[in-house]
C-alpha cells in the first residue's frame, strides 16, 4: 500500500461540537509536515476556536500516520512486534501504541460490519489452545465462525490449567491455575447471540463443557455435535487427516489465525505475555480475514468514521 493510499483510507469527515455546523467557516490550511499535504482548517463562531479536519481523527496529533496501515499487514502476517519496530524504523513503545489503536478500531470495524450483515443461521463453536510464556500456563481462544462464508463473528482469550504430563509440573512452579474457559465461552456466545438467528444450527465438537453454555445463550437452537479427527499433519490439530470435517470453516480460521499471528504459530520463541495483548492481536487478525473473505465475495461494506471523543 502506497503512502498516499493510506492517508486516503484513514482520513476522516470534518466535525464540530455543534452539530448543525452553520456556525463553522472554513479558514485556510496548514501543511502536514508528515506527507506535506494541505489540511483544511475550520473556524467555530459559537466555540471561537480554531480546529481542522484531523482535529476529530483517531490519528490527531500522530506525526507517522503511514505506520498504522504498514504495522496491520505485517502484525497479520507472522512478523513479531520486535520486527515490525526494526522493518518500521520506529521503538517499540510505538508499536505497542500503535497496536491498542489499531485493536480499537478493528473493534470498531468488526461491530460495524456485523450490523451491515444479515443474521446468521449456521454457527461453528469451539476453542484454540496457545500458551501464556511457557506451555505450562496454556491460554484457550473460543470462537465463534459462521458456516458458508468463514466470517469469524467473536472471539475472546481465557486463563486454563495445564493438562496432561505437564499439569504437575505447572502446579509446582506456578501453583494453581484458575480454569476461566466458562467465562470466555460465555463471553464469546454473548457476542455472537446478537447476530444470530434464535433458531439457529449450532456445530461443535464433542466436549461435555458445551451444552450447558450453549443451551444457555441459545435455547431455541439446534446444537449438533461432530467428533473430532487427528490433524494432518503432527502438531497442527486445526486441519483434520479425515476427507470430510464438518466443521472445516472453524477449523480452517483457527488454522489461518495461527498462520498469521507470530504468538499462535507452534514452534516459536515468540510468545505471548499478556492475555490482553493477545486479544488485542487477535482483533486486528479477525478484522484483516473478514476483510479479506468479503473482498473475495465483492461484499461492499461502509463503515463509520471513528472518531475521536470530545
Amino acid at each position: 500500500m502506497s503512502t498516499r493510499t493510506a492517508f486516503k483510507q484513514i482520513d476522516e469527515t470534518p466535525l464540530c461540537r455543534h452539530q448543525d455546523g452553520l456556525q463553522v467557516i472554513k479558514k485556510g490550511f496548514f501543511k502536514r509536515p508528515c506527507d506535506g499535504r494541505l489540511v483544511q482548517r475550520y473556524y467555530c463562531k459559537d466555540c471561537k476556536k480554531h480546529f481542522s479536519k484531523q482535529t476529530f481523527s483517531r490519528f490527531y496529533r500522530q506525526r507517522k500516520i503511514w505506520i498504522s496501515a504498514a504495522l496491520a499487514k505485517l502484525i497479520t502476517s507472522g512478523v513479531s512486534r520486535r520486527r515490525c519496530a526494526l522493518l518500521l524504523g520506529v521503538n517499540r513503545k510505538t508499536v505497542d501504541q500503535k497496536i491498542t489503536e489499531l485493536s480499537e478500531y478493528a473493534q470498531h470495524w468488526q461491530s460495524e460490519m456485523l450490523r451491515q450483515r444479515k443474521t446468521f443461521s449456521s454457527i461453528h463453536f469451539d476453542d484454540l489452545e496457545t500458551f501464556e510464556h511457557t506451555k505450562m500456563k496454556p491460554l484457550s481462544v473460543p470462537l465463534v465462525v459462521e458456516d458458508k462464508s468463514r466470517i469469524i463473528i467473536a472471539a475472546g482469550v481465557a486463563q486454563m490449567p495445564a493438562k496432561g504430563l505437564l499439569a504437575k509440573r505447572s502446579v509446582k512452579k506456578y501453583g494453581h491455575r484458575k480454569d476461566l474457559r466458562p467465562q470466555g465461552w460465555n463471553a464469546v456466545l454473548t457476542a455472537a447471540k446478537a447476530f444470530t438467528d434464535s433458531e439457529c444450527r449450532i456445530l461443535s465438537d464433542n466436549n461435555p463443557h458445551y451444552p450447558p453454555h450453549i443451551n444457555l445463550h441459545f435455547p431455541n437452537g439446534i446444537h449438533a455435535t461432530t467428533p473430532g479427527g487427528r490433524g494432518c499433519i503432527a502438531g497442527y490439530g486445526e486441519l483434520k487427516k479425515k476427507g470430510y470435517d464438518p466443521m472445516f470453516s472453524l477449523n480452517h480460521a483457527c488454522a489461518s489465525l495461527r498462520d498469521n499471528l507470530a504468538c499462535l504459530k507452534r514452534r516459536t520463541w515468540t510468545t505471548t505475555k499478556k492475555p490482553s495483548e493477545l486479544q488485542k492481536l487477535l482483533n486486528i487478525a479477525i478484522m484483516s480475514h473478514n476483510k479479506r473473505i468479503l473482498g473475495k465475495q465483492g461484499c461492499a461494506i461502509r463503515i463509520k468514521p471513528m472518531t475521536r471523543a470530545l
